[in-house]
């Protein structure tokens, strides 16, 4: 739905040299059958598409994915190493700071409370 002005960010972030993933809420099917060109554009810049949306039924600790629905793409080679890994148990990053706590990955609740009172 964005990915005309993320066309240009992605330009700028590829001229740094930065590897691209994105999400999106429609599974890779759907968007190629748009057969909508800045669609083909964007998807021809990233490499990883994480695709599917958010289903809080199906939550779980997958590597990059929520719900057991998504489904992760490796549209270049940059990161081909991890394709063995994509059914692993998701991988959570931490970092501490001096009053808080910043996350990426599936945390439940209960750990983030108790790291949150471990710091105060």
């Amino acid at each position: 739905m964005q990915c005309e002005a993320l066309i240009e960010l992605n330009k700028i972030l590829m001229k740094e040299g930065l590897s691209l993933v994105s999400y999106s809420g429609y599974t890779l099917e759907e968007l190629q059958t748009k057969n909508n060109p800045a669609i083909t554009e964007f998807l021809s810049q990233i490499d990883i598409l994480i695709d599917g949306r958010y289903q809080e039924e199906k939550k779980a600790n997958l590597l990059w994915r929520g719900s057991s629905n998504q489904h992760v793409h490796f549209l270049t080679d940059r990161y081909s190493e991890y394709k063995t890994k994509i059914d692993a148990g998701g991988e959570i990053e931490l970092i501490v700071g001096n009053d808080n706590i910043t996350y990426s990955g599936m945390l439940q609740n209960e750990i983030l409370s108790k790291l949150q009172n471990l710091m105060r």
